[in-house]
This record gives C-alpha cells, structure tokens and sequence, in this order.
C-alpha cells in the first residue's frame, strides 16, 4: 500500500512540475509567441481572401478582326480598315437607333434590289427582326477578292445593361463591303454583289442572253433572257425531269442547278421570258465558272404532252461560255 502512494505522489509531483516549467516559459516567452501568433494569423487571414477572389482568365491577344481568315497574308491596308470599321460602326448605330432611311442609303444598289426588292419597308423589317433592343457586334474579316472585303459581323445582347438573364443572344452573317462609285457601301443577309455580263447565244430555235449574276456567300444566281425563236414550236429548257437539266461548269466540276423541283421553265412561240438559275458556288473559291449549260432544252408542238421527250421536235445541249 505504501508503495502505491508513494507512487501516486510522485506521479502527482511530477505533473505539477510539467505544469510549472509550462507556466513559466509563457511567462519568459509569451511576448514572443504572441507576436508570431499575430503573424500567422495575418498571413492566414490574407490567403483565404486571396482564394476568394475570382481568378483572371488570361488570354493571348489574337484577336485580329482585319486579318482575313481564308488567308492572313491578304490583309487589309490601315487606312481600308479605317474606313470599312467606320463604316460598319456607323450602319450598327443607325440599326440600334431605328434611323432606318440613314441606314439603307449605307446599303449597296445590288443589295437593295436582291435582298429587299428596293423596298425600304422590307429593309425594315429585316432591321426590326435584328435589332429589337440594342446589340452590340464584333466583326472578323473572311476574305478579300477583287476589292470586295467580306466580314462576319456578329451580333450580341448588350451584356452590360441587360445581363444574360434568360439566355445569350448570338447571330452572324456575312457582309460586304466595297466601292460603288465615290462611295464605300454594304452589302449585308450573306449578299456580296450583283454583275452584269450580256453574254448572248442563239440558234435556229433559241436565244439566249445573261444578263448578269447575283453573288451571295455560298450562291451564284445567273439571270437569263430566252427567246423562242419559232413560229409554232415551244421550247422547254426544264421540268425537274432529272436533277441536271440546267448545270454550272466550275473547274471540273458540274454543278446542277438548285430551283429546278416542282418548276417548269418554257417560253412561248415568238415570246421572250426571263428566268434564273441558283448553284452552289463560294465567293471565295479559286476556280471560276466556265460554262452554263442548258442540257435538256426540248422543242414541243404543245406543253401538253405525255412525255417531253417522246414528243418532242429536238432535243440537245445548249452551252454558254462564261
């Protein structure tokens, strides 16, 4: 028994000196241990800020909205850049602000009468379609043929006023820009331009005569003029008997034209009609057309037939060189 207390005692002695020598070194110490316990609390309290704060994405500035993306080596001159931004600034203002005859006259004249039938009221509608609060845009140059400099003009919610509650708006198309006359216009809705050719073609049955192209982004329309040439015979240049009836030549390719489904092309005797054909053809391809070909103009007695071909006087191949 003496020996658990004596045990006990000395366990208990023992405890008191751990707690003694505790005391005193925080006693001889504390100003120091306060001191660092201050630091590390600052610096603990200044990194979790730092992590609270949201982390600047940092991107390279690559943005180069004159360098035209079909070919960067065909880039546009400064003094070009200039005005053609002015130019697209001014034609957003106009939109955003609903001064719709200000705007229009920045239109080119092929576009006014492809796109809108010159009818400013179709412009307008286009405008409200795309402007019904205010946008800002961003443009990017595509390419560059022939002094016609094409953008993709971009349209986007004012993010700043409105906030992207109920979804982001985003909208591009292409556009172009070039001289007509002393002026710089705009062609806008993936329109570039409109040609004129007066290529004309006839034979004992018919005449031919383009005369111009229409020139959007992704489509060429050619416009014709044809004669029937007969007193008594009607000449059919298509009823979509098969996809090719009327093609385009471009490098060496042939191209059908894309209007032919559930349309009959005919003229009369003596009578002169006007028609076009769409085809798939890039603004910016390399390879040009060649050729237009009529490949299946037939000459009727009567449209009433029961079979185009088997009634018909002549049936052949009609080209023009373009």
């Amino acid at each position: 028994m003496n020996y658990r207390k004596e045990k006990a005692k000395n366990i208990m002695n023992n405890r008191a000196k751990i707690r003694i020598a505790i005391r005193n070194f925080f006693k001889s110490q504390g100003r120091i241990i306060f001191v660092i316990f201050i630091i590390w609390l600052i610096v603990f309290l200044i990194n979790q800020y730092l992590k609270s704060i949201p982390k600047e994405i940092q991107m390279s500035n690559t943005y180069t909205p004159d360098s035209p993306i079909m070919d960067e080596t065909d880039s546009i001159s400064k003094s070009d850049a200039k005005k053609i931004n002015e130019l697209i600034k001014t034609y957003i203002t106009y939109c955003n602000n609903k001064d719709y005859d200000n705007a229009y006259n920045l239109i080119s004249t092929s576009c006014k009468k492809y796109v809108y039938n010159d009818n400013e009221e179709n412009f307008k509608s286009y405008v409200d379609s795309l402007f019904p609060e205010e946008r800002k845009y961003y443009t990017q140059n595509y390419s560059n043929v022939d002094g016609i400099y094409v953008y993709i003009l971009t349209l986007t919610d004012d993010i700043e006023s409105t906030g992207t509650t109920g979804g982001y708006y985003s909208y591009s198309e292409r556009i172009a820009v070039f001289n007509e006359g002393d002026d710089i216009k705009l062609s806008n809705n993936n329109f570039i331009i409109s040609k004129d050719l007066n290529i004309s073609k006839e034979d004992d049955y018919i005449k031919v005569e383009i005369t111009s192209k229409d020139i959007g982004y992704d489509k060429v329309g050619y416009n014709l003029k044809i004669t029937n040439k007969t007193a008594d015979g009607y000449v059919l240049i298509s009823d979509a008997t098969y996809a090719k009836e009327v093609s385009l030549i471009v490098g060496n390719q042939e191209r059908g034209a894309e209007n032919l489904d559930n349309a009959k092309f005919f003229v009369s005797p003596g009578e002169t009609e006007e028609m076009s054909f769409i085809f798939t053809k890039y603004f910016d391809e390399t390879t040009d057309e060649s050729v237009l070909q009529l490949n299946d103009v037939r000459i009727l007695k009567s449209m009433i037939t029961t079979d185009s071909y088997s009634d018909a006087i002549s049936v052949y191949s009609f080209n023009i060189n373009l």
